[in-house]
């Protein structure tokens, strides 16, 4: 009799990846609840290795995602050995619930472990000093460079970040051509690519369904292309995955040439590798901003932060003239625009006079006639 197990995850499951990763973190968190329920369960290995078999059923997912990122699930991973069931739970439950309420692209608390809350060079993702969130996104960087370079990189790119941003994103590091259309795929957060050049193709991670799909889409020959001219062959694929990102290549020879390509048609701009990082960072930002520009939304607000005394209406269009209101009194004073003849005759008697000379004169007006039709001729 065969024995029966359980269908192991796979990371090629990705047709419902949002909601995938949800339920695996959900899962994770009631195991990992039910193992610090007790002082008798916590020293289970049976509840431990339970807890360990579904934290790795989701590091693979967790590859491709900005957050929690490296540093919170190696602190997870360190609490899973050495048996700390309560502070596993702790931060697994918070972690949970960062990613269901998405309180981490504004809470920079979020990103550090409870034991180390307080590390100011890691304050992320938002810049020291600031108090409102900024609208976040994340940025995939495709690099050859080893992985035990990725921390450093990362770090590098966060230092770019400027007050006078108008956003702020996340890195996301992957290191094959087939792990960055995986990314693409499965996380939707992303806004631009980075692309440099001298990447692998192979991926590190077992994606039998992403090949087929990628065979299917664009060919048999597809290695064989991305062997010649990886950075190119990339972008296009990423282009007919999705639209609307911003790619940036980073080439090491001939970026001339490869503007003139017809198929680096969908690339935004092309850099030399040794290119400053600071430029890279407001390419990203200018992009970003380009294809979320809202002109009158953003006169309208420009606008709005006028003095009131510039026009009339603008306290009715604030609320200004209803929320302070104690009559309606303050309703007709704070919509009545200028002062006339016509409403100081109408004006109680005791009411203030109006300030304009012309229209408290008591001159009287003479009016004004048409010119007459000339009568008779002339010679």
């Amino acid at each position: 009799m065969a024995n029966s197990s359980a269908p192991v995850p796979r990371i090629d499951h990705f047709f419902s990846a949002v909601a995938a990763r949800l339920d695996l973190w959900r899962d994770l968190s009631r195991k990992v609840q039910a193992w610090a329920a007790s002082p008798a369960s916590r020293g289970e290995a049976k509840s431990q290795t339970a807890c360990t078999e579904a934290f790795t059923a989701l590091l693979p997912l967790e590859s491709f995602q900005a957050y929690p990122g490296v540093r919170l699930l190696n602190s997870i991973k360190e609490r899973l050995a050495a048996g700390d069931a309560i502070g596993t739970a702790r931060l697994v439950q918070r972690i949970s619930s960062a990613l269901m309420s998405r309180s981490y692209r504004s809470d920079a608390g979020e990103w550090e472990a409870e034991d180390d809350a307080t590390a100011a060079e890691r304050v992320m993702p938002t810049a020291l000093g600031e108090t409102a969130a900024k609208p976040y996104f994340e940025v995939l960087f495709v690099t050859g460079t080893p992985t035990s370079r990725w921390p450093a990189l990362v770090q590098q790119i966060r230092k770019l970040r400027r007050p006078l941003d108008e956003f702020v994103y996340e890195p996301v590091v992957v290191g094959s051509f087939e792990d960055a259309a995986l990314a693409v795929i499965l996380n939707t957060n992303l806004e631009s690519v980075v692309i440099y050049d001298g990447f692998p193709y192979a991926s590190s991670h077992d994606v039998p369904l992403l090949k087929n799909m990628l065979s299917t889409r664009l060919g048999a020959d597809l290695k064989a292309r991305a062997a010649t001219d990886p950075g190119v062959v990339l972008a296009k694929t990423i282009k007919n995955f999705r639209p609307e990102l911003d790619i940036i290549l980073l080439a090491d020879t001939k970026p001339d040439a490869i503007i003139s390509d017809p198929a680096a048609a969908g690339i935004r701009r092309v850099f030399y590798e040794v290119e400053e990082p600071l430029e890279i960072h407001l390419s990203i930002l200018s992009g970003v901003a380009e294809r979320f520009d809202t002109p009158f939304f953003n006169n309208l607000k420009k606008y709005a932060q006028k003095p009131v005394g510039t026009f009339h209406a603008l306290p009715v269009a604030r609320g200004k003239s209803i929320f302070s209101r104690t009559g309606f009194g303050t309703w007709a004073s704070s919509t009545e625009p200028t002062c006339s003849s016509r409403s100081r005759r109408r004006r109680p008697a005791g009411s203030t006079a109006c300030s304009n000379p012309r229209a408290t004169s008591r001159r009287p007006r003479t009016r004004r006639r048409a010119p007459s039709a000339p009568t008779g001729c002339s010679s």
